[in-house]
């Protein structure tokens, strides 16, 4: 009876433990339309997601799920993988599916770059970390900013692997719209841009 307390404690322990480490694990960057800043082992420049463990201790995200799916939070599963202190890790969304901690990571799944959500989940079901992008121009990164790390920025220097740069944007203008069509006009006409 004892030995099987004690077993059912160190087992809650492991994952209490695994858990209070999932709180330092964030998504940090994410790239929906990369045509050339990042690219695979298959020659591919695929969407990217980076994760950031933030503490200083490795955390194994065996069991960890990633997703653009709130309906399902487990859509890619990672596999016996340890990120280090302090290590961003790069996942491919490519929709290749290869999961072997010693190569390069790719999900099932691909990123959408009119907007899309990102969740992290652990493996016990708790939300880790939940990214939601707007519309991302090619190439062009949304990520958070190191010195505020609640606040995200758009990154014309995408950073893919290492920490973000603090040459962040706010926001992204889009292109403008006008309501005539270009040309020559006599007269008072009045053009707006929209």
């Amino acid at each position: 009876m004892k030995k099987t307390l004690l077993f059912i404690i160190l087992i809650s322990i492991g994952l209490l433990q695994n858990s209070l480490f999932a709180q330092n694990l964030v998504i940090n960057e994410v790239m929906a339309l990369n045509t050339k800043t990042l690219q695979d082992e298959d020659g591919d420049y695929p969407d990217w997601i980076e994760i950031h463990n933030t503490s200083a201790s490795s955390i194994n995200l065996k069991g960890y799920g990633l997703s653009d799916d709130s309906l399902n939070v487990y859509r890619w599963v990672f596999s016996n993988l340890i990120i280090s202190a302090n290590e961003h890790l790069i996942i491919y969304a490519s929709g290749k599916n290869r999961n072997v901690a010693s190569l390069p990571l790719h999900a099932n799944f691909k990123l959408k770059s009119s907007g899309t959500a990102i969740i992290l989940t652990d493996s016990l079901g708790n939300r880790v970390d939940k990214v939601v992008t707007n519309s991302l121009n090619a190439d062009v990164s949304f990520g958070r900013d190191p010195s505020n790390a609640s606040q995200w920025k758009y990154f014309l220097t995408p950073t893919p692997g290492w920490a973000n740069g603090n040459d962040g944007f706010l926001f992204v203008a889009q292109k403008p719209q006008f309501t005539k069509q270009g040309g020559f006009y006599t007269g008072r006409d009045r053009k707006s841009v929209v």
